[in-house]
Parts: structure tokens; sequence; C-alpha cells
């Protein structure tokens, strides 16, 4: 078992909650630092050859080796931290809350749903900690079903049990729940969906930061099916609160060739999630390689 099967266990999610749950901030802080440090002190371990991967991506292959590796130290000190303060404060609601602040552009777009008669997708990137800002949303009564990672293993599923006691409604992926999916966007309801876990057997690559990336792209005939616009959300920090921020709704466009409009309508959308991971490219805690073929290259 490698470290990133370990850290998304049972055992290691519970390890976590337990940790956040007894350590207080003064305490727990630089806890979540140290583990982050050893962690990204294993230059050549899994999750830091990813993570090198994808940040030299993100800044256009321009950061050298140093720059680089003090960045990736930056984002798994971030990722603990957003760690920590979930799991301290998951069995405290009104915590909760007070975390989260809702962007004027998230304001406006939820708005529009609400007065309008169509359903949204919602497409997040592992920016900053939707898992927070999922839960404040679940405090306010907001509705949306859920589509997670299928087959989800122990760790995964131990964490959709505190998503669910938040009101959240998580279904993993599979036929009937995208085809439950697609009857509560015609009825005008709201779907959530990530969009930037690579898939390796995907056989479609749409551009992402400039570079083809083997990524979901489900949510895009959904959409083109349903009639409904994609809406790019997340939750960063800002070092006070964390805010949920949203883009404006991506319509879909027709294409002759169906994988040319799959591709095409999804490089629209990641487009959106490029801005806001290059706004806060420390917070992108992406720890699988979205482009596996540079691994080998990247000093």
């Amino acid at each position: 078992m490698n470290l990133q099967s370990i850290i998304n266990s049972r055992v290691g999610v519970g390890s976590a909650l337990l940790f956040g749950q007894l350590m207080p901030r003064f305490i727990g802080y630089p806890l979540a630092r140290a583990v982050a440090g050893l962690l990204s002190f294993r230059k050549n371990g899994v999750l830091v050859s990813a993570m090198r991967v994808n940040q030299w991506v993100v800044h256009d292959g321009a950061l050298p080796a140093d720059q680089l590796d003090m960045l990736v130290s930056g984002v798994f000190a971030n990722s603990s931290k957003a760690i920590y303060d979930l799991y301290h404060n998951l069995h405290n609601p009104k915590a909760i809350n007070n975390l989260v602040v809702y962007s004027e552009n998230f304001s406006h777009m939820y708005e529009r749903f609400q007065k309008g008669k169509r359903g949204y997708i919602i497409t997040a990137p592992h920016l900053g900690s939707f898992d927070i800002g999922g839960l404040a949303l679940g405090l306010r009564n907001v509705s949306f079903q859920t589509l997670s990672y299928p087959n989800p293993g122990d760790g995964y599923q131990l964490q959709n049990y505190f998503r669910e006691k938040y009101g959240l409604y998580i279904t993993p992926m599979s036929v009937s729940s995208m085809r439950e999916a697609g009857q509560r966007l015609r009825d005008g309801g709201m779907v959530l969906t990530g969009l930037d876990r690579p898939l390796a057997d995907s056989r479609y690559k749409p551009k992402f930061f400039g570079r083809p990336a083997a990524l979901p792209v489900s949510y895009i005939p959904m959409a083109i099916k349903t009639g409904v616009p994609v809406v790019v959300v997340c939750c960063y920090y800002d070092g006070e609160k964390y805010i949920l921020d949203a883009s404006e709704p991506v319509e879909m466009k027709s294409y002759p060739d169906r994988q040319e409009e799959i591709e095409r309508n999804a490089e629209r959308v990641l487009l959106e999630a490029e801005r806001m991971i290059r706004a806060h490219p420390d917070q992108w805690f992406m720890y699988y390689p979205v482009w596996p073929e540079l691994l080998d290259t990247i000093e």
C-alpha cells in the first residue's frame, strides 16, 4: 500500500479526524505544518512528484527547481491546514458556518439559479476546501446531488458519512446515479461533480493549461442533453475565511463532431477553473498527476 492509499484509507482519514478533534489550534496548526513538511520532503515520492508536475504546468514551465520545491511545500502546508480546519470544526456547525464567506459572484450565481427554472451543473476543482464550503451550503439547506468518485474506498465512505450528516446528498457515479442526476437537472435542480482528477483510460483529452489532459467530461454530455449551463465553483482561503466563489454560467455550444463537441465545451469550463487555480496555485490540492507523461521530465 502506497502513501496515497494510506492517506485515503479509513485509518488515514480516521487519524486525521482524531488529530483535528483533539488538538487546539495553537498545537494543531504547527503540527499540521510539520506533517506537511515531512510529506513534501520526499521529493521523489508519488504525491510530491504529482504535485511538482501539476504546479510546473500551472506556472507555464517557468519555475526553477528550488522555487518549484518551495511552492510544493506551501501546497502541502495549506492542504494540511485546510484538513485540520475541517476536522477540528466538524462537530460544530456554527463554527463551520462562520468559516465561510460567499463572494458576490457566488451570491449572484445562486440568486440566478433560484429565480430561474433551469438546472445547473456545478463543477469544482480541488482548490481550497470545498468540503468546508459544501458543509456550509448544507447548513443553509442548499439542495444538490453530488456525483462522487465511483467505488469509494473506506476512507472516502467515512468522509461521505460526515458530509451526509450535514444534509449533503452523495451518490457515487454509476448508471443509476447519472440517470437520477439527469432527471434532477430537468426538474430544475442542481448537480455537483469534480472536474480535475485525471482518468487514465479516458478517450477525451481536453486542453487544460494548454496541454491535453485525460480529465472527466461526463458532465458535458449531461449538460448538452438536459440543456443546462455549467458553473465552476471553488472555496479558497483568503487568510481569514474560506471564500465560496463561482464563475459565470457556461452555456454549451453545438459542434458537428461528437468528440470535438465534448472536448471543446470541456475546455471552456476548464478555462474558468484555470483562472481560479492561477489566482491561488498554492491551494490547488491535486495529488494525482494530471499530465503523467511529464513525470520523468521535470527536474
